[in-house]
């Protein structure tokens, strides 16, 4: 380590100005020298370095610099080193980072930053889009169990796209907390997604409702709570299957069952179905 690349990674602008002010007159950071003054930066979490080495090549575009992934970074770093890059390229929030590692939005969820997801949102981030691999953030957010990210991105996210958040928790046993969050933000708990949909990404559950999801995984829990928010026991899956005919298959003695009949005063019996 130089003593450029030692003097971004203490902050010490000061001396960083000395020094390059030392080498040459109206000198501009060659590209590999500013990658590497960055990186020491950025991982130092030094907003006034960053800001500062950001102006001293207007050519360098940092943002095309596939050595070193700086705007990934930038977002592990913290809300204030990713504020320096968008106040020089403001639509760096909604880029995706590569395949299979989504958007901005995605990778505050996989940190589980609070702090960066909230300004990320606050300033025009997309949430609700059925993105590439893995999917939309609120999907994500359920499958790495980020309660607190779930409860911020489901005002974000269009029904589908909770809808299928929803029947994922439920189907992976994610806690009730979560899946209460889901229900009550409005989720209808009998919905079947059509399997076309740009939200459709869980063949396990492709021509299901959640409601008959927790009766299949048998998720007593889960079909209390339905249950209060308007689930239909005379609701279809895809294939025009009743929520009532796949508790009959479980039996009489299934807990489910007891729950259902308990809802309705009665069930009819698997000969009258």
């Amino acid at each position: 380590m130089d003593e450029l690349e030692l003097s971004s990674a203490n902050g010490d602008l000061d001396r960083l100005q000395e020094l390059l002010g030392s080498e040459a007159t109206n000198y501009l950071l060659a590209p590999s020298t500013l990658r590497r003054l960055l990186k020491s930066a950025i991982s130092a979490k030094h907003a006034h370095v960053v800001e500062f080495l950001l102006d001293q090549n207007p050519s360098y575009r940092w943002w095309e610099d596939h050595e070193y992934n700086i705007v990934r970074n930038a977002l592990s770093a913290g809300v204030n080193i990713f504020r320096a890059l968008m106040a020089r390229k403001p639509d760096i929030i909604n880029w995706h980072l590569g395949f299979g590692q989504g958007t901005t939005v995605t990778a505050a969820v996989k940190d589980n930053n609070i702090e960066l997801l909230l300004f990320l949102l606050a300033n025009g981030a997309k949430a609700g889009e059925p993105d590439e691999p893995p999917g939309p953030p609120l999907l994500r957010a359920v499958q790495l169990d980020r309660e607190d990210c779930v409860g911020i991105l489901i005002p974000h996210c269009p029904l589908e796209c909770r809808v299928e958040a929803l029947k994922y928790a439920v189907a992976n046993s994610r806690s009730l907390r979560m899946i209460q969050l889901l229900v009550e933000a409005g989720t209808d708990v009998n919905y079947v997604l059509d399997p076309f949909s740009f939200y459709s990404l869980s063949m396990d559950t492709l021509d299901e409702s959640a409601f008959h999801v927790a009766i299949r995984v048998r998720d007593e829990d889960s079909v209390r709570l339905f249950l209060e928010h308007g689930a239909d026991w005379n609701s279809c899956d895809a294939k025009g299957v009743p929520a009532k005919a796949k508790v009959l298959q479980q039996g009489t003695d299934s807990p489910i069952f007891r729950i259902l009949s308990s809802s309705v005063g009665f069930l009819p019996s698997a000969a009258d179905n």
